[in-house]
């Protein structure tokens, strides 16, 4: 029996041979842009497009939805930091509190008119007495 070394090499099965490891298709990135020039998406594509509204990317450049493309100066310009959100208003049970009091203030100032209006037309109706009292005094020629 003859030994095998390493240096021989075994003849291969042409069924038995292994397939080379598939390789990954070319990904070409973009960055689409919107009429200011700002990044609105960027993309991860197949193939090589071109258009007026995109640029492409290198594998390892970092661009932000929201930078600026700077065509003068061929560079992007960092997205400007967001607007701080509005301070949250009133919730809905704070609001529905300071709507009971106000309804209660009003209903309260209603009264009070009323009452108003009442005295008002007390006094009023002394007064027409009195008018009557004095009328009628006048025709019985008693002033």
């Amino acid at each position: 029996m003859t030994e095998q070394t390493n240096d021989e090499q075994l003849p291969q099965d042409p069924e038995h041979e292994q397939d080379p490891e598939p390789q990954a298709p070319e990904v070409y990135k973009y960055a689409q842009l919107n009429a200011a020039n700002v990044c609105i998406a960027i993309s991860y594509l197949s193939g090589e497009i071109t258009a007026d509204n995109v640029r492409r990317l290198a594998p390892d450049e970092i661009v932000l939805e929201g930078d600026i493309w700077d065509d003068e100066n061929g560079v992007w310009i960092p997205a400007p930091p967001p607007e701080p959100p509005e301070p949250p208003g009133p919730s809905l049970r704070e609001q529905l509190e300071a709507l009971k009091q106000e309804n209660q203030m009003l209903g309260q100032q209603l009264v009070e008119r009323e009452l108003e209006a009442l005295e008002l037309r007390t006094e009023n109706e002394l007064l027409g007495n009195t008018i009557v009292d004095i009328d009628l005094r006048l025709l019985a020629g008693g002033l």
